[in-house]
């Protein structure tokens, strides 16, 4: 039975540690892979430099502003709106160091650009000489593809402490003149005796989420759970009208401009535990189109019940995360 474990909060919401426990590989991941580029986030878009004398090329500098993280959740339209960002520096007569404090906000929110999170400094953005000026606007937006909200998202097995120990008992024993065997076990090897299931495969999983503060870690699973329920139902809905019978009997596939390694590597870890199905693969053709094809061979099943019961499977794995055994991510 899927369930959660070991949920803990820290540093204000901002971290959360979370254990897996019976659920697939590819769905961990597809949670890591979604927090990590796939989560809503505000940015800066629409930069103009309308001046600028420095060293740094045009491009650069718009990236540089583009990148400048920004604190206002992507559900505030009137902030995102409304909110107008411009750095307007005339002829310098020293040297200076330019940072987000220099940045003027025309918003009811003056303090949308981040500051730094340990030091609670504002970030570096440029170095102007004497007799140099810039000019530069900007607006927000939302972004939903290739922009992050976290700091850091890192997955790994549980190790299980039982066999764990033995097995440092065991190498200690083996190479019992190296006096750092046992640190050496700690270092590099304690990490390959993790809890396996009958088959030798890993069945637990801890996540380690840091958020860059704009919204809370919980928060974020939350929206990667529902987003990857989203991505899933849509594909299979899709899929469902576009099953191609192949020649040989009980053999389908279904190609469709959308999918992904995320939503492929779930549906084929999860119908490759289908005992009814023969073989399951996906496949991705060219890495610069979006087409993915997955292809299913089953004597006893049509491909819309397996299917169907894949996107009943996911919807059940993204409600044990949601609850969290009754008490909420």
């Amino acid at each position: 039975m899927v369930e959660i474990k070991n949920t803990k909060v820290s540093n204000g919401g901002l971290n959360l540690h979370l254990e897996f426990v019976q659920f697939p590989v590819s769905f961990v991941n597809a949670l890591r892979r979604i927090l990590l580029s796939g989560i809503p986030t505000v940015v800066i878009r629409d930069v103009q430099i309308l001046q600028n004398t420095t060293q740094m090329p045009h491009e650069m500098m718009k990236h540089r502003v583009e990148m400048l993280p920004v604190n206002v959740r992507p559900d505030d339209s009137a902030t995102i709106k409304d909110a107008k960002i411009e750095l307007l520096m005339p002829v310098i007569k020293e040297d200076k160091i330019v940072t987000t404090d220099d940045f003027t906000i025309s918003s009811a929110n003056p303090h949308i650009l981040m500051k730094d999170p340990e030091f609670d400094t504002p970030s570096l953005f440029l170095k102007v000489r004497a007799g140099e000026t810039v000019h530069i606007t900007g607006r927000l937006a939302v972004e939903n593809d290739g922009v992050s909200q976290v700091s850091t998202v890192s997955t790994g097995w549980k190790v299980d402490p039982e066999l764990a120990k033995r097995e440092r008992e065991l190498y200690i024993k083996e190479h019992e003149d190296d006096k750092d065997a046992g640190r050496h076990f700690d270092n590099f090897l304690v990490k390959r005796h993790f809890y396996k299931d009958e088959k030798g495969r890993p069945y637990w999983h801890e996540m380690d989420i840091e958020s860059v503060g704009v919204l809370e870690s919980k928060e974020l699973l939350r929206m990667a759970v529902n987003i990857l329920k989203t991505r899933v139902n849509e594909y299979i809905t899709e899929a469902l009208k576009n099953i191609k019978h192949e020649k040989d009997e009980g053999v389908y596939s279904i190609s469709l401009d959308m999918g992904g390694h995320t939503v492929g590597a779930l549906l084929q870890s999860i119908i490759y535990y289908d005992p009814d199905v023969q073989f399951v693969s996906y496949d991705i053709p060219h890495p610069l189109k979006p087409t993915m094809v997955l292809r299913i061979a089953s004597n006893k099943k049509t491909p819309e019940k397996i299917l169907e019961n894949v996107k009943k499977i996911v919807d059940e794995y993204c409600s044990v995360v949601e609850n969290n055994n009754g008490s909420g991510v």
